[in-house]
């Protein structure tokens, strides 16, 4: 090749490197998309907790959180099932995703009764203050930066909070609302219910690689062995056997298809499903 024909190939060639237009980059979510959820699902919150004060009038709490986690964790597991995802976690993020479930039925459980002992608006703002804790918590253990301005809401946030539950040494007993106030164990379990629901925020942001649907999972599967185990081991509820072989039935085939019991699915855990539907 000539040195004209080189230096007429060379004029050709672009001097800075080109990006192609074929090459598909990530569609970055909305940054509104975080908060938006997190307001969405305060909304779904609120209107559980009306319906679950209207429930209590017929049943006790742990009965409604039996209810509501076989009913949600079988349409979880459809959304699972339709988005194609795996139920496989990893052997170093088990134990996390256990303190993850037992936060959330703890939270869930102190919540629920909070709610069946108080009048709902003064409940629902007690366990709303779950995002002050997380504040607190995310400081000590995520390390997350505190700003005065932060730090002095969160302290006026508790005053607001005196101002809701009216403890009696400073507000007395002779108010107009003392008949409506909750006792000490119903506040105290409300803001016990604030508090798992920090420790399920931090353990979550812990399971960051784990799709939310995965761990809402194994939530709803572990409350709906917790509540059953307190209805007939504390309650002496008499459940029909039809019910709990459906509800072992239920448990035995999301424990089959969960890919953290892969080697036990064809052996042992076969037999006991088998054995299920005598």
């Amino acid at each position: 090749m000539s040195i004209g024909a080189e230096n007429h190939v060379s004029e050709h060639k672009p001097l800075l490197p080109t990006t192609s237009s074929d090459v598909k980059t990530e569609d970055q979510p909305h940054k509104l998309l975080g908060i938006s959820c997190v307001a969405l699902s305060a909304v779904c919150f609120s209107l559980m907790s009306t319906m679950l004060k209207y429930n209590t009038y017929t049943m006790t709490s742990v009965e409604a959180i039996f209810w509501r986690s076989i009913v949600a964790m079988a349409l979880n597991y459809a959304c699972i099932w339709y988005n194609g995802k795996s139920l496989y976690v990893a052997p170093e993020d088990r134990m996390m995703l256990f303190y993850r479930c037992l936060a959330g039925f703890s939270s869930i459980s102190f919540a629920f009764y909070a709610v069946s002992q108080m009048v709902l608006a003064d409940a629902s703002t007690v366990v709303f203050t779950s995002p002050v804790f997380t504040f607190f918590l995310g400081a000590c253990v995520l390390h997350e930066r505190i700003d005065i301005p932060s730090f002095a809401c969160a302290l006026l946030s508790f005053g607001g909070l005196l101002c809701v539950v009216r403890p009696a040494f400073i507000f007395g007993n002779d108010h107009a609302t003392a008949h409506t106030d909750g006792s000490w164990i119903a506040i105290g379990s409300a803001l016990l219910g604030a508090i798992g629901q920090a420790f399920v925020f931090i353990s979550v942001r812990k399971l960051k690689s784990i799709h939310f649907l995965v761990i809402v999972h194994y939530f709803m599967l572990f409350s709906v062995i917790g509540s059953l185990l307190y209805m007939v081991l504390v309650q002496r509820v008499r459940c029909p056997w039809t019910l709990l072989l459906v509800v072992l039935e239920l448990m035995l085939v999301a424990l089959r298809y969960s890919w953290c019991l892969r080697p036990l699915a064809s052996g042992w855990l076969s037999s006991v499903v088998a054995c299920s539907r005598l």
